[in-house]
């Protein structure tokens, strides 16, 4: 196992570990990766604030919301009425 990440498996690193799924040692490799790069660590900086952003957004799909049945209630009704 390489010591030294390019920044091509440091970006792939930087996404794991944003989303809990790298190990300690991968960790370790990035934040010596970033202290050697400017750019890939301005890079995790911008994704992480675009992350925490769109988890502070509370954004819902039509799925979580609800939306999707109340649409489909709305359709059968109107397909009632018409009836």
């Amino acid at each position: 196992m390489k010591l030294f990440f390019n920044c091509k498996d440091a970006c792939e690193c930087c996404d794991k570990a944003q989303y809990e799924e790298a190990n300690w040692f991968e960790k370790m490799r990035l934040r010596w990766h970033f202290y050697r790069c400017r750019s890939c660590k301005d890079k995790s900086r911008k994704n992480q604030k675009l992350t925490k952003l769109i988890d502070e957004s509370n954004l819902c799909s039509r799925n979580t919301c609800g939306c999707k049945e109340r649409l489909k209630q709305e359709i059968a009704r109107e397909l009632n009425q018409e009836a």
